[in-house]
């Protein structure tokens, strides 16, 4: 459930595998496309076997009131227009990304929250680092037990990763009837999301986001097309 970074990260552990290992089952086709390329392994020693989530409403019939729920708990007006991330708070996951993107929309918007889900070693120095005046719209909430159901606060799932494979977090987000933008290049959930169920940006680039975000935020009625369409 890895690519490229970080195996090179761990590449002597890897070495160990490929000794041992008569098959691999990958959980995206990102990874198995990596391990092909990137590490000798032979396509017919692949399985590939896309990841997925237990859906909390299967039938789709508390969608509004998971969403207003989930607003209560974590203190988001109903009418506010929500980016979730979620995730270790650590550099692969990008919540510098995320913050700085933050920062950037909650200043030329009055109605937009952004709130990261999710604990990690660069927690309490990336809440240190949020303007005074922006800490009522940007809300990094730690570690949750329910992240999937909190997830239903979005309008948008913005996966800001350096590396994910095939996050499960966007189809998450997705039962939700929530779409999401990610890096094209960073992630293979791009298989999920397509052209139809979120927005990607081509390379990993802030300022690239930015743009995104501010025309996403601009058009609400798209957002909850392609939300549609990822549920």
């Amino acid at each position: 459930h890895e690519m490229e970074k970080v195996i090179r990260e761990n590449e002597e552990s890897f070495a160990l595998l490929k000794e041992r290992a008569c098959h691999y089952i990958s959980a995206s086709p990102a990874s198995s496309r990596d391990m092909v390329e990137h590490f000798g392994i032979a396509p017919e020693d692949i399985t590939t076997v896309p990841a997925f989530i237990r859906i909390i409403d299967p039938e789709g019939s508390r969608l509004n009131e998971l969403r207003s729920e989930a607003r209560t708990e974590l203190g988001i007006p109903e009418d506010a227009f929500v980016v979730a991330g979620c995730g270790t708070v650590y550099w692969r996951k990008g919540p510098d990304i995320f913050l700085d993107c933050a920062k950037a929309i909650c200043a030329e918007q009055g109605d937009v929250h952004f709130v990261w889900i999710g604990p990690g070693p660069d927690l309490d120095a990336t809440i240190d680092s949020i303007p005074e005046e922006l800490k009522e719209r940007i809300h990094f909430v730690g570690g949750k037990d329910h992240a999937s159901q909190l997830l239903a606060c979005a309008d948008l799932f913005f996966l800001s990763s350096r590396e994910d494979p095939f996050p499960l977090v966007v189809m998450e987000a997705a039962q939700h009837a929530v779409p999401s933008l990610c890096f094209d290049e960073a992630t293979g959930i791009t298989d999920f999301i397509l052209d139809d169920a979120g927005y990607t940006v081509p390379s990993i680039n802030t300022d690239d986001a930015i743009t995104a975000l501010r025309v996403i935020t601009s058009d609400r009625e798209d957002v909850v097309t392609r939300g549609r369409v990822a549920r």
